[in-house]
């Protein structure tokens, strides 16, 4: 559950649109999380290379977060909403107050583990990707009393197999020159 300030509609300065997510004081182990409804099934989408695409800032050097898929929880004892994750520090972006654009391969991330009624579970290798529930951004490294993060245009995009060049959109120019010879 998020702590701290959040602000789903923070105007400072968001990449897309009018308005971007602003997240500071957030205590350790806290995580901002978005569930998917109906449950989505990204099994082709992870084995199709799509990208987890998003936009953050910062200005703490410091700051570490985990941003992760959960999948569902069934009733059978075993099962728990286990983890894929991948982390983002200042090896991942550079926070010096900009947007930073962070495009990351879904089989990029890994299998974290899962943490259910006070008890870690260690990973299995037994992630669903036909059951994720959710998508989360989560604050396992340390708090962010000190510290504001900026969240803008989090989207998963296919990727492009080839760049595509733009059509020309200008007026051709033409003129008449003397005849030749």
């Amino acid at each position: 559950n998020p702590n701290g300030h959040l602000d789903y509609y923070s105007e400072d300065s968001p990449v897309e649109g009018d308005f971007c997510i602003s997240w500071s004081g957030a205590d350790k182990y806290s995580s901002l999380g978005f569930r998917f409804s109906p449950i989505h099934d990204l099994t082709a989408l992870k084995d199709n290379l799509y990208l987890l695409d998003l936009w953050v800032r910062s200005s703490n050097q410091n700051l570490k977060f985990d941003i992760r898929l959960l999948d569902t929880d069934t009733d059978e004892p075993s099962d728990h909403p286990w983890r894929m994750r991948y982390i983002i520090d200042n090896s991942v972006v550079n926070w010096d107050g900009t947007w930073q654009h962070i495009q990351i391969s879904l089989n990029e991330l890994n299998e974290h583990g899962a943490w259910e009624d006070n008890t870690w579970y260690d990973p299995q290798g037994i992630f669903d990707w036909s059951k994720v529930e959710r998508f989360e951004i989560a604050t396992d490294y340390h708090d962010m009393n000190s510290m504001e993060l900026f969240i803008d245009d989090v989207k998963i995009l296919k990727p492009q197999e080839v760049e595509v060049q733009e059509p020309y959109s200008g007026t051709p120019q033409f003129s008449l020159d003397q005849n030749y010879p």
